[in-house]
């Protein structure tokens, strides 16, 4: 049978372990914990569930501490989880059961994230990966083994890789001070630029941080210094340079702006070489369109972007992001007075939502959030197709 081992990273997390190995204990074959300087009673709650424990000091690198725990983990598998999440199998067989049959390198699982304000938040992640020595985790912050596994994969002809596993879930609940943790990744990704100022990660997830504190005018200045950058050291471009691309797209749709003479074209051959299959990029790039009067350029983006699955598995986006691209597609074919695509848009939205993790109904739904008079027109041509 296959054994699984979990491996965490933890400090001061007293009031969440618990509830976290409880939610495990019954799947792992071993619990190992990694202390980053815990003052608390969480060293002695990890023991209380059989953890083997090892100390570590804390470098303001989360992928150092995560290599830690690779260090001592001797499953056949590995689970990563933190403290503020709990484990749902979804099925009455065990996680080695379900494992033992997995003929792929890692599972990408969906962390339901409960928000403070009583919203959800899912997000495909790489938690369960099998154990291979040469595998790292990458990153100071939202570190992953996602590029040492996808490397160890080319080099052995392994493919598929990576799968999307529905029947495990991790349920997540967001942290207690959002601002504490942004604060602390702002430090995080301070010492890792420091180190590796043109590392492309690091640089969007200092935007992203920047953005989340509120820090505009920094956020924008160094927005157009990376922006930059990405162009005028182009090549093949990383999921991390093309946030930082659809970042700057952003921009341009909320300050109504025009693209940068020169950036254009880079955005459109990038978009054809990846078929438009980030929606990052595609989502506002059909909006600067759109406002230039160019709606069947912005509708082709996005039903090419639809068709070849919305957004790659690694890229980190959320269920109302994948819900805009096709509100969008319904206000082009409104503006162009299209109804008849409407309907053939509704009546293949079930396929292509089969590998996805929202539904025509969730969409419907939050279209009569965001747009109550284009929800009404949708809704009369459902019902015109439907005969009700």
């Amino acid at each position: 049978m296959t054994e699984l081992s979990l491996a965490m990273i933890v400090r001061n997390e007293a009031e969440d372990l618990e509830d976290c190995l409880q939610s495990v204990q019954s799947e792992v074959n071993q619990i190992v914990v990694v202390d980053t300087g815990s003052t608390d009673a969480t060293k002695d709650i990890a023991r209380n569930f059989g953890a083997e424990i090892y100390d570590f000091e804390w470098k303001n690198d989360f992928a150092a501490a995560r290599n830690e725990a690779l260090k001592h983990v001797n499953g056949d598998w590995i689970l990563q989880l933190d403290a503020d999440h709990r484990l749902k199998n979804k099925v009455d067989k065990s996680l080695p059961e379900q494992l033992e049959i997995i003929d792929a390198l890692g599972l990408m699982i969906n962390e339901k994230t409960f928000l403070k304000n009583g919203n959800q938040q899912n997000l495909s992640r790489l938690l369960l990966f099998k154990n291979i020595r040469s595998i790292k985790y990458q990153g100071a912050l939202h570190e992953s083994p996602y590029d040492s596994l996808k490397q160890y994969a080319r080099k052995n002809g392994i493919e598929p890789w990576l799968k999307k596993d529905d029947q495990i879930e991790i349920e997540h609940y967001s942290y207690a001070d959002p601002e504490k943790k942004l604060k602390r990744n702002l430090a995080v990704l301070t010492k890792g630029l420091q180190n590796e100022p043109k590392n492309s990660q690091y640089r969007y997830n200092y935007l992203m941080t920047l953005r989340g504190l509120g820090r505009t005018e920094k956020y924008h200045k160094k927005l157009a210094e990376y922006i930059e950058e990405v162009f005028r050291d182009r090549g093949n471009y990383l999921y991390s340079e093309i946030g930082i691309i659809g970042l700057y797209l952003e921009d341009v749709v909320q300050k109504n702006k025009k693209i940068k003479p020169g950036y254009k074209n880079h955005i459109e051959e990038l978009g054809d070489t990846i078929d438009w299959r980030d929606l990052r990029i595609a989502l506002p790039l059909s909006k600067i369109m759109s406002q230039n009067g160019d709606y069947e350029q912005a509708i082709n983006i996005l039903k090419q972007n639809i068709k070849n699955g919305l957004v790659d598995l690694k890229v980190p986006v959320n269920k109302n992001q994948k819900k805009d691209i096709f509100i969008q597609l319904f206000k082009l074919y409104e503006q162009k007075d299209q109804t008849e695509h409407v309907a053939k848009l509704l009546a293949r939205l079930d396929s292509y939502l089969q590998k996805t993790d929202i539904t025509t109904k969730s969409i419907l739904e939050y279209l009569a959030q965001t747009d109550m008079d284009l929800f009404e027109k949708v809704y009369q041509i459902m019902q015109v197709k439907t005969g009700g």
